[in-house]
């Protein structure tokens, strides 16, 4: 009701983000920091806002966003309770997502005890795990590293056709996080496919990229759908607003947050050209390992995309596709 006031931080200069989030008082829920460090205030271009003391938003070097505009933290602090229009079908709904989430082995033991890194002997045995900068795509002590608190370093395209066209893609670079074809290009959810193989990717990996976009709009955990399906997160979804949702809505959705990105990142000046790989993906295959001999054929893959998606050879949405999906007004 008070507005959102703006205070002097200029005590909080230095301070590194643990020190920030304690001096502004994190405390769980019920008061939480975003904030940055020193490298943020700094510029730095790899540098992440932090939240909750720990967890990050990281990709794209937001923190400096932050730096560039002498803001060192926001924090917010909440009362009241959210609210579901349907409690009973909202108190189904957590105990089936949460039945569902038991019953994957990913989900309910790998993710929960090893956090990402449970994937890594996965990748590496099919030749997809990245190593000495994408040199080769096997490491060869990967059995050591696949433990507690380390870090997955994503995957090497060349071992997984789908996930380099869904890297050349990606509204923000190369990234996992919108969309991920390790599900089934490597694990058979919801069923496998040749990793190796190009024809019919573009479509798999365009309905990818939607699904994320709206996965993530529901600020929901992105690991939850390896085990709920779109179906799962409409009737979530219309049990929270009383607003009846099918999974077309959700579809529908999703390709217009997609679309709209796209737009944005046309108009700050991407271009088809930059739909694509670093050459040592697209050029040098590797030597040894499963996927030996293979780079990123992801040329035939970009046009059926485009198709797909209802774009022209510029990537610039068609007409149709904006009036479909109501941005015609935004260009």
């Amino acid at each position: 009701p008070d507005g959102v006031p703006i205070k002097d931080a200029s005590h909080l200069g230095g301070r590194k983000v643990q020190e920030t989030s304690a001096a502004l008082g994190q405390k769980s829920n019920k008061r939480n920091v975003l904030c940055i460090g020193p490298a943020g205030e700094n510029l730095s271009k790899i540098v992440a806002i932090m939240n909750d003391g720990h967890r990050s938003v990281a990709r794209g070097g937001v923190g400096a966003v932050m730096g560039s505009k002498n803001l060192k933290a926001i924090v917010t602090v909440g009362t009241q309770k959210n609210t579901a229009r349907d409690q009973e079908k909202f108190k189904f709904m957590l105990y089936e997502t949460g039945k569902i989430i038991k019953q994957s082995p990913l989900t309910s033991k790998a993710l929960p005890q090893f956090g990402t890194s449970a994937v890594m002997n996965p990748v590496n045995a099919i030749g997809a795990l990245p190593t000495r900068n994408f040199q080769q795509n096997q490491f060869e002590n990967a059995e050591a590293i696949s433990g507690e608190r380390m870090e997955m370093p994503a995957y090497d395209p060349r071992g997984m056709q789908g996930q380099g066209l869904l890297y050349a893609t990606s509204n923000r670079d190369a990234c996992h996080r919108r969309g991920n074809m390790f599900g089934p290009e490597v694990l058979a959810l919801p069923r496998l496919v040749d990793r190796l193989a190009t024809q019919d990717k573009a479509g798999i990996v365009a309905v990818h990229h939607d699904t994320a976009s709206v996965v993530d709009s529901l600020v929901v955990c992105n690991f939850t759908n390896m085990a709920a399906t779109e179906e799962h997160f409409a009737r979530l979804l219309t049990a929270i607003t009383g607003r009846s949702y099918t999974t077309q809505d959700l579809s529908q959705t999703g390709r217009r947050i997609w679309n709209l990105e796209r737009l944005y990142n046309l108009r700050e000046g991407i271009t088809a050209d930059d739909d694509t790989l670093p050459d040592r993906l697209l050029n040098d295959p590797v030597d040894e390992g499963p996927s030996a001999g293979f780079t990123v054929k992801s040329a035939p893959m970009l046009q059926d995309y485009d198709k797909f998606h209802g774009w022209d050879e510029q990537v610039m949405p068609l007409p149709e596709t904006l009036e479909e999906l109501q941005l015609e007004a935004l260009v």
